[in-house]
């Protein structure tokens, strides 16, 4: 018996010991995480306070070019519309923000994202729709882009223009358009005029 209690005794130590032990460790690690979650929160709100601040400049630079950029676009837009309508058709030009393709998506402060969109509708029963390489005929995407340079080359001044193959896979119809249309344009005041590589290889000739 003295035996058996002596054992006991010491197993009780034992177990003292390592449960004093245990404790101390369990704290220690505690106080640890402790000290570690402070300095992630520390840092988080470092974080936050330049994301503001960085959010706060872009606002601030955004108002500057925007709404410049929005007012371009719609000059384009008016000068694309109006040679479509010239034509009997439809045109216009937008800037899109969005974060996807999608109509409903939300608008992106992800500045990469944004895109010009032309839209085109050549028959009356259509809605406008988006230019793109399958959708049109080839005949309806190169009278597009001709009408979208034409609108772009409005916002800048210069006395003449080159222009090579315009009428590149347009049928009679859509050339004798495109024809119409630049030569109203040529006869405005104050505008520019469009020459050919031929009319050019004339004028050489001439002088």
């Amino acid at each position: 018996m003295d035996e058996l209690e002596e054992t006991l005794l010491q197993e009780e130590n034992s177990l003292r010991i390592n449960s004093a032990n245990s404790a101390v460790g369990v704290l220690e690690l505690y106080e640890k995480r402790v000290e570690e979650i402070k300095t992630i929160e520390a840092r988080i709100e470092g974080r936050q306070t330049e994301i503001d601040t960085v959010g706060t400049q872009i606002t601030t630079y955004r108002k500057f070019w925007e709404t410049p950029l929005e007012n371009m676009v719609n000059r384009v837009s008016a000068a694309f519309s109006d040679a479509f309508t010239s034509i009997g058709c439809a045109g216009e030009v937008l800037l899109s923000k969005r974060i996807s393709d999608k109509e409903n998506a939300p608008d992106s402060d992800d500045f990469e994202k944004w895109s010009i969109e032309i839209k085109v509708k050549f028959r009356q029963t259509e809605e406008l729709q988006l230019l793109t390489g399958q959708r049109q005929s080839g005949g309806e995407r190169s009278v597009s882009t001709i009408f979208y340079l034409m609108a772009l080359q409005d916002m800048a001044k210069a006395p003449f223009r080159v222009v090579d193959e315009i009428n590149q896979g347009m049928d009679p119809r859509n050339e004798r358009l495109v024809h119409s249309r630049m030569v109203a344009a040529a006869c405005r005041e104050d505008t520019s005029q469009y020459i050919t590589p031929s009319s050019v290889i004339l004028m050489v000739d001439t002088f």
